[in-house]
Formats: C-alpha cells, structure tokens, sequence
C-alpha cells in the first residue's frame, strides 16, 4: 500500500459517518463566556448569527471567530457543560459556505424589564447617542465604515464631556471621587475634570459607576462600559440604580 492510500484510508476512518455525530467538547471557556453574554444581550426572541457577527457585536478581541464557530458546533451536538446556553435552542442556517445559527428563545422573549436599550445597541450607536444626549460632540467621534464592520474612535474631549455629564447627574460626595480637587484652585468642577488624563477618567467614571470591578482603561472605554453610561444619560436610569 502507497502512503497516499495509506493517508485515504486513515481519512475514511476518521471522518464522522454523521455530521451531527457526537464528539469531545472543543469548546473553550472565554468563548462560552461571549456567547452567553451576546445571547442575554441581542437575542430578544429568535435571531440568526454566523459567529463572525457575534464576535463583532460582542466588541471582544480576545477570542477569535473560529472559536465561537467550534464552541456552537458543540453546542448544537450537546458535548458542552451542562446549563450553557440552556435558555436558548439552537439551530444551524446558511450555504455551504456561511453557517449562520438560529437562537430561540426556550420560553419565549426575554423580560423586557431586565434589558435596556443601551444593552441592544452597537457600541458605534452607543456612543452616537450618548453624544446627542451630552450635546456638541459630533466633531469629537468617528465611525470608521469598512465592508463588514464599523469602528468607532471618541476624541479626549469626548470622554472629558461624557465624564463632566455623569458627575452632574451624581448624587454622591464628589470630594472623594475628585482624586486632588481643591474648590480654593479650581473654579469649577468642569474646570478640573479638563485637565485629568484619560486613565483619570476611566477611575473617576468607573467611582461614579460604583463599579466593582474595572470597566475600561485609559486607552479604551468598551462597549460594557458605553452600556453603563448610555443608561444614565440617555435611559435616565439612575447613577446608583446601574449595575455595570
């Protein structure tokens, strides 16, 4: 026998007789992470994804699309553990050369009154409407269009504005928010917050939150955080009632 033949036959052997055949768990744990944080958040009732779309729409860049393809292949033959993604039944769609899957919800549409808008938007939406609720930041972003994504860049100035809004809508003693604020130098709050640097920004937005753990860091805020942010300035919920 050649070792063409050889390399055949052991490829006849391997390959699964049923496409849907069970096999070990591939899954990894950030990738079941993403998938049930995107499913709470974008799966409303029934939606279809190709897991391309889900690691965009999930804003994270630690896992990568074939991951979350593999983690829903085990999903869907049932080798992941026991209670993920439980709430939703899962489905393939699509071409041979684009898989999309189908979610359902088991019990229907999820409680509206859990979900706010900000947890159902892109995070190029987020900061959009976050700048039309602050006002006169439409120099201060820019969403950057290619064929199959949107990036979305804010300006120091954006973040200082966004940071100034939050802390008027704080009910809380801002001296212990405001790291070196002495009212005898400073004439203003405002004034202040101008000159902090973008990581102080990130704290005192993240003290402002009353965030238990970090939210973002001085060169990026996530989408997480925009979520936390658009609820206060644009939902109206208030400071101390966001969980983020």
């Amino acid at each position: 026998m050649t070792p063409q033949q050889v390399l055949e036959l052991n490829s006849r052997k391997s390959a699964p007789t049923d496409p849907d055949e069970k096999r070990h768990d591939s899954s990894s744990e950030a990738s079941r992470e993403l998938l049930t944080e995107w499913v709470a958040t974008y799966v409303d009732d029934r939606k279809i994804a190709t897991a391309k779309q889900i690691v965009n729409e999930s804003g994270r860049e630690d896992v990568d699309i074939g991951d979350v393809g593999r983690t829903l292949g085990c999903r869907n033959v049932d080798v992941t553990p026991g209670g993920f993604l439980d709430e939703v039944e899962l489905s393939k769609w699509g071409d041979a050369n684009v898989t999309s899957w189908v979610f359902e919800r088991v019990d229907g549409a999820v409680d509206g009154g859990t979900q706010t808008r900000g947890k159902y938007l892109f995070k190029p939406d987020l900061v959009s409407e976050i700048s039309d609720a602050v006002g006169d930041l439409d120099d201060e972003y820019d969403i950057r269009q290619s064929a199959d994504s949107r990036r979305i860049g804010v300006s120091a100035a954006w973040k200082r504005a966004v940071t100034l809004a939050l802390v008027e809508r704080a009910d809380c003693e801002l001296e212990e928010l405001l790291t070196g604020y002495d009212e005898e130098h400073w004439t203003s709050v405002g004034q202040y917050v101008d000159q902090l640097s973008k990581a102080e920004l990130t704290n005192l937005v993240e003290g402002l939150l009353d965030a238990d753990d970090a939210l973002g860091t001085g060169h990026c805020w996530p989408r997480e955080m925009l979520i936390a942010i658009h609820d206060v300035l644009v939902s109206g919920i208030d400071l101390a009632e966001v969980a983020p």
